[in-house]
């Protein structure tokens, strides 16, 4: 009877093969959450983190396929941010096993020795650079020196083609951000990094970058080299850099009339010259972010020039720009003088002093951060931002300067972050610029943030040169 069920006719039937051929009940698999809670972990990470919408080209949102090493640093980034502002423990060791597999799996590729292999885990590098800087502050600059030996490795030759030049540009723009920020030369400033890359094509953001690459050589010599002694030639290198970047302009320009529109905004801060605050009232909103990313990086450079330039001739730049603003709000008692063009950017003629740079790119950062899509390609190096950040901090309106980035409360983080970018004081190196940025662990204790990582910036300063 056991072998037999009911047939249709109501009569028993004997079972083919017995009782076994009968299905028996499974138990209940236990849900597999992992593709949730990575959704979860992504999507929380670009609604809350400061700095997700400027680097979204460093972060891989879905696999290429299940060996993507730069997709196991993206979760290893996003799962970390998640559990560190959930203070989930748990959370907190799969985003270390994802960032040691990372880890691991890059170094094989580089024992590998093969050019192709090396090149495609350059995005994965980024990535764990993302992950170190929010993480492991002691091992940031050791990516970055990973970055710059795996560059020389391929030589410039190896990134014509489209996909490793969109690696390339990303690296660029990361190494000159950090050579800027260590005040050293970069290899990228030599002229077959700025040429054979870009064989077949070059954006106005590439030849921007082929001029900014030449500024952290330019601070490195006036910062340690004798000022009455090279004078001449430290102010002939000026010149000539502030020369391709109006020519960049006319061009860019040209290429983008008509681009902008100003719309009215509320500026923040507190005792503010009346034509400050009149210059501020309004912001600069481009057709693409790309293009208002290319104005920020031109003005916070010929800002940065410029007080290079003063910090040449002996005088300090924060007491200059004050100053200066003093004059020129002393003639302009009642705010901007009205214009006379019909396009709401700063022209060339129209500027005086240095520190309308400084100005223009706040009005462009102000309207720049609602203008990123998710999910897009653009990546913005914090370097050009902690200019302008040092320059509005000057102006006693960090804070609103801050909330053009992000409306987080992050002003105590602000100052490691963007701090160590102050060429108001180029007389120190960059061991002085960063003992006086301290940051704190969970547990209160203070740090230093470039005495954790001596080795590291050594390393990145050591291989940055040509």
């Amino acid at each position: 009877m056991q072998h037999h069920v009911i047939g249709h006719s109501g009569r028993l039937v004997k079972l083919p093969g017995g009782a076994n051929t009968l299905g028996r009940p499974q138990v209940p698999q236990e849900l597999n959450l992992a593709g949730f809670q990575d959704h979860i972990a992504f999507t929380f990470y670009f609604q809350r983190y400061r700095w997700a919408y400027f680097w979204q080209g460093i972060i891989r949102v879905s696999p290429a396929d299940s060996s993507d090493l730069h997709y196991t640093a993206s979760r290893a980034v996003v799962l970390g941010y998640l559990a560190k502002m959930n203070h989930d423990r748990e959370l907190e060791m799969k985003a270390v096993q994802l960032s040691s597999q990372a880890v691991s799996g890059i170094q094989n590729m580089i024992n590998n020795g093969s050019i192709p292999e090396q090149a495609s885990i350059l995005s994965a590098i980024s990535a764990m650079g993302v992950y170190n800087y929010m993480f492991e502050p002691t091992f940031s600059y050791l990516h970055h020196y990973g970055l710059q030996m795996i560059l020389k490795s391929c030589g410039p030759f190896y990134f014509q083609d489209e996909a490793n030049l969109r690696r390339f540009r990303c690296c660029r723009k990361m190494l000159y951000c950090v050579a800027l920020r260590m005040r050293c030369k970069t290899f990228l400033s030599r002229p077959e990094w700025k040429t054979v890359p870009f064989l077949f094509v070059k954006s106005t953001e590439d030849k921007i970058m082929d001029i900014l690459v030449d500024i952290p050589g330019l601070v490195e010599s006036i910062n340690f080299l004798n000022r009455s002694e090279h004078h001449r030639d430290m102010a002939q290198r000026i010149r000539y850099i502030r020369a391709k970047l109006a020519d960049w302009w006319v061009e860019w320009h040209s290429l983008n009339p008509n681009s902008a529109s100003e719309t009215v905004r509320y500026c923040g801060g507190n005792n503010l010259l009346p034509f400050i605050a009149s210059f501020l009232s309004t912001n600069l909103i481009f057709e693409t972010a790309q293009q208002g990313l290319e104005l920020i990086c031109y003005h916070s450079a010929m800002l940065l020039l410029g007080q290079v330039e003063w910090f040449l001739l002996g005088q300090s730049p924060d007491e200059y720009e004050i100053l200066s603003m003093r004059d020129y709000g002393e003639k302009h008692p009642r705010g901007v003088p009205r214009r006379q063009t019909q396009t709401p950017l700063l022209l060339p003629e129209e500027i005086e002093h240095h520190w309308q740079h400084g100005l223009e790119g706040l009005r462009i950062l102000s309207g720049f951060r609602a203008s990123l899509e998710a999910r897009s390609e653009l990546y913005v190096t914090a370097g050009p931002l902690a200019i302008l950040y040092c320059f509005a901090r000057n102006l006693g309106i960090a804070e609103a300067m801050l909330n053009m980035i992000s409306g987080e409360q992050w002003a105590e983080h602000a100052e490691v972050e963007l701090g160590s970018y102050d060429f108001y004081k180029l007389g120190s190196s960059a061991q002085e610029m960063s003992n006086a940025s301290m940051w704190r662990t969970d547990s209160g204790h203070s740090h230093t943030w470039e005495a954790e990582t001596s080795v590291g910036s050594q390393l990145f300063i050591n291989s940055s040169w040509p």
